[in-house]
């Protein structure tokens, strides 16, 4: 077992031209989750990650780095994000809908985690919240479903 979640393979066929090396492999053995109880931050998509960086980037030089840390209410992250979704599916091309919703989603959960005074929707401010230090791997009772 490995802790990155790659797959145990042994190599079939290798192959050499002037340019690269080409291995065909067989997978031996599926990946285990590594370490459990951490969160498996080798699966999160990297492509959509480094984009989603990119609003954070823009989002910096207009308004300060980490401005968004200091405090927004949960419900204008909710109201942003759903407005970006629309404007996506409405096929609004202005500026990267994706990406600012998902700035929006994060930052609704950031401030679940970091600053729960500023959960103003009102039919969650009693509703059971998911922290990352109270999520366990074997709490079958916490597990979301995607």
């Amino acid at each position: 077992m490995n802790c990155i979640n790659l797959p145990e393979f042994r190599v079939i066929k290798a192959e050499e031209n002037e340019f690269d090396y080409r291995f065909t492999v067989e997978t031996i053995e599926e990946p285990d989750f590594c370490p459990q109880g951490k969160g498996d931050m080798y699966s999160l998509p990297a492509a959509a990650v480094l984009r989603l960086s990119k609003h954070y980037e823009q989002g910096a030089s207009k308004y300060g780095r980490l401005n968004y840390q200091k405090g927004i209410p949960v419900s204008s992250f909710i109201d942003s994000a759903l407005r970006h979704i629309f404007k996506y599916l409405d096929g609004w091309d202005d500026e990267d809908h994706l990406a600012a919703a998902a700035f929006n989603v994060l930052g609704a959960l950031q401030m679940e985690e970091k600053k729960p005074d500023m959960q103003d929707v009102p039919t969650r401010k009693s509703a059971k919240s998911y922290h990352y230090k109270d999520i366990q791997p074997d709490d079958t009772s916490k597990k979301m479903e995607i």
